[in-house]
């Protein structure tokens, strides 16, 4: 039985999280897991409370679980950690239920840099934030003792190092998968 492999790309606002999954979902012909998020804010408006941060994680990992029913391996734009550093970011101390998501991570992580030019979005929130919020998001994979691969550069460099990265991880490369990294 071939085990279930996500891919996260995570971090910070306008860092380019949607365009290089859903590249790589296309590459890898592979379900892509939208932005909960972006979803929920569009339905419901830019202003949010504490609770609906808890709530688009919850749609988050429902719709990575929805995925995995079609495919044992996915591409997620973003996962519960985004939500979990929001939180931090917004809210203060992490709630239970987004700490035990992070106690219990099983995903690839991409990590992308905010090095390339912020992208004007009304639902974006932190255009000057950007390096700190890296920080956080730095800081707390390191303490739950999370891997991951920070992904930066401009255009095609980010991609190639997201296919660099890939190629690096046992889980896609242990024979049981045969992934075109190499196009």
């Amino acid at each position: 039985m071939t085990l279930p492999v996500k891919i996260a790309f995570i971090g910070p606002e306008s860092t380019g999280k949607t365009t290089l999954a859903r590249r790589l979902s296309q590459w890898l012909n592979v379900p892509y897991v939208p932005e909960a998020a972006r979803l929920f804010l569009q339905k419901n408006g830019p202003h949010y409370r504490p609770c609906d941060i808890l709530t688009m994680a919850m749609q988050q990992i429902e719709a990575e679980h929805a995925a995995l029913r079609r495919s044992s391996l996915i591409v997620t734009d973003t996962n519960a950690a985004v939500y979990y550093v929001w939180w931090l970011d917004k809210v203060g101390p992490p709630h239970p239920l987004l700490e035990d998501f992070l106690l219990n991570y099983d995903y690839i992580t991409l990590l992308l840099g905010p090095d390339i030019p912020w992208t004007p979005d009304p639902l974006r929130e932190d255009p000057h934030r950007r390096e700190d919020i890296m920080g956080i998001y730095e800081q707390e994979l390191t303490r739950f003792l999370i891997p991951y691969h920070r992904i930066e550069g401009r255009d095609e460099e980010r991609w190639r190092q997201v296919l660099r990265a890939l190629a690096r991880e046992e889980r896609l490369s242990a024979g049981r998968r045969h992934l075109p990294l190499r196009r």
